[in-house]
């Protein structure tokens, strides 16, 4: 049994629980719900949805605001000690046994990655030589050779082990200073001149510098809203609070220094709002919007048993397809009693991963920061 991490941040699970639920159509998952900061509300619907089910579990990072996603996966990396680490965003959702494929490719070795954006078309996803970032969209390079992502990755946990002391700060973003010297010439070297990394892309980026095989699949089961619950720390009105809970978690954590962290979120920030003001990005950051906008509308009409609103023009049409694939799978999985019924219907094998109600003490560090980056 393989389990996929699911992390919720504040403002989405009464939208996204369904989402995850829905994941238990892939052969041989478990889900663990992982609560990162919710409200206790939210908290609570996640614990009444992780008992509906032995493939589903809840479990709690008790952190007052909301931990870095990148630190959050490390505290997981390091508390389940299973033979595969499985992560999945939140806003993933399923429409069929999207392990069918997967399955084959981790027998061999190799680290499986998906779920691109529905709205990121094949081009925004390739990391061009000059780029001076590589973001969560980023899953190839020029040539092809893939880079992983952090959207869906399942790693065999002895391959991540085996690079894990050789990356700075785990999963978490990373400043290109932080690396030692040598580790950014032996990137340099192979054109990989980035001065800021995302979530994840260090310890892929390791993994592929240490010869393992990397491979993303596009699995037409698996569909990725992409960006939905950094869309509630982009709003105006609760910016202010995010990047408040974001310094406070800082001040909190016993990572290094705290001041140089602060600067370093502070810092992000402004370069990802910089970069998305590109003009090669324009287009792209529309379509991100619409389908946020689209979705969010859907699932509320869902819910209430109104009609689905129709989709806006994208501008692409493989992007309109995606989206009309996406609603598909909204319309069966986000219905009023569909998270209930997926859950009991998830019964059987263990994942044998601790209680179900557990909890953890939570890592602090650039919570706010790494929210907006990705």
């Amino acid at each position: 049994m393989i389990t996929l991490n699911v992390i919720f941040t504040p403002r989405t699970p009464a939208r996204l629980i369904p989402f995850a639920t829905s994941l238990l159509q892939g052969s041989g998952i478990a889900v663990r719900m992982v609560d990162n900061g919710c409200r206790a509300e939210e908290s609570e619907l996640l614990r009444e949805a992780a008992g509906r089910g032995d493939r589903v579990s809840y479990y709690s990072l008790a952190a007052e605001s909301p931990v870095e996603h990148g630190l959050a996966l490390n505290h997981l990396f390091e508390r389940f000690p299973e033979e595969y680490f499985g992560m999945v965003d939140s806003d993933v959702i399923a429409s069929g046994d999207f392990m069918k494929d997967v399955h084959p490719a981790l027998r061999a070795g190799t680290t499986v990655f998906s779920g691109s954006p529905v709205w990121a078309t094949d081009r925004d996803t390739v990391i061009a030589r000059a780029n001076t970032w590589i973001g969560a969209r980023h899953r190839q390079f020029e040539d092809g050779t893939s880079a992983g992502n952090s959207y869906f990755a399942i790693y065999p946990r002895a391959a991540l082990e085996s690079v894990w002391n050789d990356a700075p700060r785990g999963f978490g973003v990373v400043d290109s200073y932080e690396l030692s010297r040598e580790r950014r010439a032996a990137f340099a070297a192979r054109g990989w001149r980035f001065v800021l990394f995302d979530t994840t892309r260090v310890l892929n980026l390791l993994l592929l510098e240490a010869g393992h095989d990397l491979t993303h699949r596009i699995l037409p089961d698996l569909h990725h809203v992409g960006g939905f619950s950094a869309q509630h720390f982009a709003r105006r009105r609760t910016r202010l609070a995010a990047l408040t809970g974001g310094a406070l978690a800082i001040l909190r954590s016993n990572e290094g220094s705290r001041l140089q962290r602060l600067i370093d979120a502070s810092r992000h920030h402004l370069f990802i709002a910089r970069s998305r003001r590109a003009p090669e990005h324009r287009a792209m950051n529309v379509r991100r919007a619409q389908v946020i906008a689209h979705v969010r509308e859907s699932v509320d009409a869902i819910r209430d048993g109104r009609d689905v609103p129709p989709a806006p023009d994208f501008g692409s049409g493989a992007v309109g397809r995606q989206v009309a694939a996406l609603t598909a799978a909204l319309a069966v999985q986000c219905g009023p009693d569909r998270a209930a019924l997926r859950a009991s219907a998830g019964t059987g094998a263990s994942t044998g991963t601790g209680t179900r109600a557990g909890t953890g003490t939570g890592e602090t560090g650039r919570a706010a920061g790494d929210t907006q980056a990705r």
